[in-house]
């Protein structure tokens, strides 16, 4: 069964998440996690604001960088169109021939044309949310929505708790040792002074050794992981 659904998954994702946000997301939780998301930016805005290692200058250009983030949430504006692909009962590796190849079509279409910035690299049924450093985009699919992360009727604390953690640390992506390197535009651009780089490598490096003082089964090293402990620990501050 696991191998059928990641079939149908690879070959026709999109589809599948219109049927799983007709049946399992309801109206209402766009809305409300779109508040969530835009209390946690404030959070975040305030952070960055009342920071005393930072300069003015690449304090703005981080506030900037902050104003410009894209949340998506839910699912896309706009849903891939399979309607050219012939799914036949009896053809398994013709369906996923012909699913493929309108794939490569579709990004072959793509090629000399601006970036569509509605099209999404997960689909709504996905279980996770993602940073685009290139799109400066959150995007929290459908699947993420729900218990026990995030709970329409729940009150708001009980929502911080669970997708307001995930919120912040997408957001703090943003801002890590990877995110950081790029602007507000998605553009890979130095936009830190030299002074507030050092200082910023500085703090990361404490908690790198924090969190390796506190391995269970050392020798581990944690600075492969740098930048999600980072975004986890910012996140939690924030949420």
């Amino acid at each position: 069964m696991e191998a059928g659904v990641a079939v149908v998954e690879a070959a026709l994702g999109e589809a599948v998440g219109q049927i799983y946000v007709e049946r399992h997301f309801p109206e209402g939780y766009k809305a409300r996690m779109q508040t969530l998301v835009a209390k946690l930016i404030e959070a975040y805005r305030e952070s960055i604001t009342a920071l005393d290692w930072m300069g003015e200058d690449t304090k703005a250009e981080a506030l900037k960088k902050l104003e410009a983030f894209r949340p998506k949430i839910g699912f896309p504006d706009k849903w891939i169109d399979y309607s050219a692909v012939e799914i036949d009962p009896s053809d398994l590796l013709g369906n996923v021939e012909r699913a493929h190849n309108a794939d490569v079509d579709r990004h072959l279409d793509e090629v000399g044309k601006p970036v569509d910035l509605d099209k999404w690299l997960m689909t709504p049924q996905t279980v996770n949310a993602y940073y685009h450093p290139m799109l400066n985009e959150i995007v929290f699919p459908a699947a993420i929505l729900q218990p026990p992360f995030f709970t329409a009727e729940a009150d708001d604390a009980v929502n911080y708790g669970g997708i307001g953690a995930i919120i912040g640390h997408e957001i703090g992506h943003g801002f890590d040792d990877q995110g950081s390197q790029f602007d507000g535009s998605g553009a890979l651009r130095n936009w830190w002074s030299e002074e507030d780089r050092k200082a910023f490598e500085g703090l990361a490096a404490k908690l790198v050794a924090q969190f390796d003082a506190l391995a269970p089964t050392p020798p581990l090293s944690t600075r492969s992981t740098g930048s999600s402990r980072s975004a986890k620990t910012s996140a939690i501050s924030a949420a």
